[in-house]
């Protein structure tokens, strides 16, 4: 092996000129593959394709084109010039290319003329049990020989009916609203009027929904200049404005990062080492082996999602290392008077080898996270390990020769150094170091078991102080939720089946109901109309009743003047006279028929436990189906199980929050497992493995105790923090024993000097990567950042002051290791 190390150095002295025009030749090539990447905010890109939440709303969004709208709030103190700028908006927009429908009021009156024939056949029997029995009991009191001996009286009662029915089509205050807005989107103060725009696409084409948002910035505003000189205020939200809001975020959070990561880094380097070049030999080498490694990865991943979108800053932590530790070893080998070829040698061999266990250690526990279902995991697996790789690969490749071609511009000061026998001085204060690291470490153990998960998604978003209010506004106009969960029917007694299944679980589920309605087209046009007219004609005979007469209850009197007039009806619902806006919201994007069931909760979703309430309660919907089938010669009918699984956002959000906690758990084992079996073949030693994991152990859960008392959460952005910090923190043990091992005993002093600075120099360099997600709007990135700072500061000390003080002790013990030879 050492005649390759010879080589190699040879080579690069001899034709460094060469090996630089290469590699940067390579790496243009390998820019270009950066166009390939998307960013997907979708919560869906962090769950496996196969899982039946991400199925389903992939089939949604192929048949209905997403779930997602816009919806225009519009202000101003005069009621009919909103209501005239809403008409006026609606028919200019929905003449667009991209717009489906616009919808901008109730069809109240639509609803009202048909009434009777909306209510399901077993609450119209109800609504005749009451009537009878008020009528019989009216008829038993105007008798003057009757005496009511308990007092009991009977109600003509509708309310529960109205709100049932006033919740099934996401009426406020139920049918009987009255009033000259009754038929408008409109908050309770009549403030704010709303309309919905809903486009062809999804909200997942962000590229569609930031052109459409733009666009109908532009349109309210001109409109509204033109035709009502200003007056008006016009906001736009919706989940497209949000996902348009989200994307947005993260993109400026992305650019913003690194650039203040790059330069960061570059004003660090260049005072540690006191001299500019210093940020080539490390940044040159770290950002060709990034580019290598976006080509490479992008074979297999085209698509970054909401947390490897920020992989750049983890790569460029991880991979600064291997500089910073080559290039320092290098300058203190000439600072010593040795040649350009032995001191590349050396780094090649000494440093290199630390550097190389360090990056196999992270390489293998990245690729380990490939078996988690959470991408945010899996697919950070894939390409940090490859990075961890490409990185390492580059600085044994380029740094040679930049060191090479610099020496003959005399471009690399030199300076005098400490000798080593001059530091060789016993480590300090070991014995109140280890006792106060092992009651810190035994306190942050019982700490940990006590963190929390963060379950409001709502802390997790961007934009959070400018669209909370939208979202408030919002559902002070609209009494049902804007986020249903869809299921996908084959046809109409399909759907039906699945609305009687869903209204079976909101009428048993009296502990924790979470399902406020379920609508689907059944529900506008009616189904069994035969069978009502019958209950209806009953109904119509017993308003007809003289019994009811001596009624005077005013309430009561308004409930039997409004049955009349519903009940006066004589036509069935025929499908072609239902008004267009209630069919368009089950037709499929491409207009074709849509058999969608919509289930709305009756939660609030933002709360991840209310989410995964939600989705375990309708995660499985089973219903009886007519089938026919061909037996002997002739079709049959019979009747078959069907199941059914609903998807939307919230169902994804609750998988991912499962996911999210049984992987990271998974997750954490993996990679120590990995790292510890490495550790064992690199260092033939059980005790020197557990060693060199001191920092690393001690320093998260040291992190542990510090979150459980300022009472910082995790969740599926920082919870990737963990075994990313594996992947670093390992490095800081691996290079303080390697070079250790290499002086000898009684060399602590000088380990510290040279390689503990180089440690300080690494871990302050990924601290300031991490960093700019401090300045990130997004505060699920905000988190990531902080967590990533807290753990890499808590490594380090433990690197610097626990792992020391606990070789010291070893090695006043006799229990550790003679100068070994390579």
């Amino acid at each position: 092996m050492k005649y390759f190390w010879h080589k190699l150095a040879s080579f690069h002295e001899k034709y460094y000129w060469l090996v630089l025009i290469l590699a940067c030749g390579l790496t243009a090539y390998s820019l270009t593959f950066l166009k390939k990447f998307k960013i997907d905010t979708n919560l869906a890109a962090l769950l496996p394709q196969d899982y039946k939440s991400v199925q389903s709303l992939n089939r949604v969004i192929d048949k209905l084109g997403g779930l997602g709208n816009f919806i225009v709030l519009v202000e101003n103190e005069d009621l009919e010039t909103r209501k005239k700028f809403v008409r006026l908006a609606a028919k200019e927009i929905e003449a667009h290319p991209s717009i489906r429908y616009v919808d901008y009021e109730y069809e109240k009156s639509y609803f009202k003329e048909h009434l009777l024939l909306y209510v399901d056949l077993e609450d119209l029997k109800t609504i005749e049990k009451r009537l009878d029995k008020k009528i019989k009991h009216e008829k038993r009191a105007a008798n003057p020989f009757y005496v009511n001996l308990f007092n009991k009286k009977v109600d003509l009662d509708f309310s529960d009916l109205e709100d049932k029915y006033a919740r099934r089509f996401g009426v406020k205050n139920s049918f009987k609203q009255e009033g000259k807005v009754e038929s408008y989107f409109v908050n309770p103060d009549h403030s704010t009027i709303a309309f919905i725009v809903k486009p062809h696409g999804s909200e997942s084409d962000v590229g569609s929904a930031k052109r459409l948002y733009a666009y109908l910035e532009d349109f309210s505003t001109k409109l509204n200049k033109e035709k009502f000189d200003g007056k008006l205020s016009i906001e736009i939200a919706g989940p497209f404005r949000y996902k348009v809001d989200e994307y947005n975020t993260i993109i400026h959070d992305v650019k913003s990062t690194a650039i203040f990561a790059v330069l960061g880094v570059i004003l660090f380097l260049t005072f540690i080492f006191r001299q500019y070049v210093a940020v080539f030999f490390i940044a040159i080498p770290l950002i060709m082996g990034i580019a290598w490694t976006f080509a490479l990865v992008s074979l297999f991943i085209q698509t970054l999602n909401l947390i490897t979108a920020f992989l750049f800053v983890i790569l460029f932590g991880l991979g600064v290392d291997f500089g910073i530790h080559m290039f320092s070893r290098y300058l203190e080998s000439r600072y010593r008077g040795r040649s350009i070829y032995d001191s590349i040698v050396l780094i090649l061999t000494k440093t290199g080898r630390a550097c190389l266990t360090a990056a196999v250690t992270t390489t293998a526990a990245f690729y380990s996270l490939i078996l988690c279902d959470f991408k945010g995991f899996s697919e950070m697996g894939v390409i940090t390990g490859t990075g961890v790789l490409m990185t390492l690969f580059a600085i044994y490749v380029v740094l040679p020769p930049l060191l090479v071609f610099c020496e003959k511009l005399n471009l690399i000061k030199k300076r005098e150094i400490v000798e080593k026998q001059e530091v060789k001085k016993p480590y300090p204060f070991v014995k109140p170091l280890l006792v106060g690291g092992a009651f810190l470490t035994l306190l942050s153990m019982c700490a940990v078991p006590f963190l929390e998960l963060e379950y409001d998604f709502t802390n997790l978003r961007a934009n959070l102080n400018e669209t909370l209010p939208l979202r408030e506004k919002i559902g002070s106009i609209f009494t049902r939720s804007q986020s249903p969960a869809v299921i996908i029917a084959e046809n109409y007694n399909e759907a039906l089946g699945i609305i009687d299944s869903v209204e079976d679980i909101i009428k048993t589920d009296k502990e924790t109901p979470t399902i406020d309605s379920v609508m689907a087209l059944p529900s506008i046009y009616p189904p069994h109309q035969e069978e009502k007219f019958l209950v209806i004609k009953r109904i119509r005979e017993l308003l007809d009743s003289k019994g009811l007469g001596t009624i005077e209850d005013k309430k009561v009197k308004e409930h039997i003047h409004d049955f009349k007039k519903s009940a006066d009806m004589r036509t069935k619902v025929e499908f072609e006279n239902i008004p267009q806006n209630l069919i368009r919201q089950f037709e499929g994007v491409d207009g074709s028929p849509g058999y969608f069931v919509y289930i709305f909760p009756s939660i609030q979703l933002r709360d991840g436990r209310e989410a995964i309430k939600f989705a375990d309660d309708i995660r499985h919907i089973k219903t009886q189906v007519e089938r026919k089938i061909s037996s002997e010669g002739e079709e049959k009918t019979i009747q078959e199980e069907r199941s059914y699984y609903p998807s939307s956002d919230a169902i994804v959000f609750a998988d991912m929050l499962y996911v999210t906690v049984k992987d990271g758990k998974l997750a954490v084992f993996l990679c120590f497992f990995v790292i510890f079996l490495i550790l064992l073949i690199d260092f033939k030693s059980f005790k020197t493995t557990l060693l060199v994991l001191i920092p690393l152990v001690c320093g998260i859960f040291w992190m542990g105790g510090i979150m459980f008392v300022t009472g910082m959460k995790l969740n599926f952005f920082n919870i990737v923090v963990i075994p990313s910090l594996i992947g670093i923190g390992i490095d800081s043990g691996v290079h303080i024993v390697h070079r250790y091992e290499e002086e000898g005993a009684q060399s602590l002093g000088l380990v510290l000097r040279q390689t503990g600075l180089a440690i300080f120099m690494t871990t302050f360099t990924t601290m300031i990567g991490f960093g700019g997600l401090l300045l990130a709007y997004h505060p699920g990135l905000k988190s990531l950042g902080n967590l990533a700072i807290l753990g890499l500061a808590t490594c380090l000390i433990s690197a610097l002051f626990f792992l020391p003080a606990a070789i010291q002790y070893l090695e006043n013990r006799s229990f550790l290791f003679t100068k070994n030879k390579f």
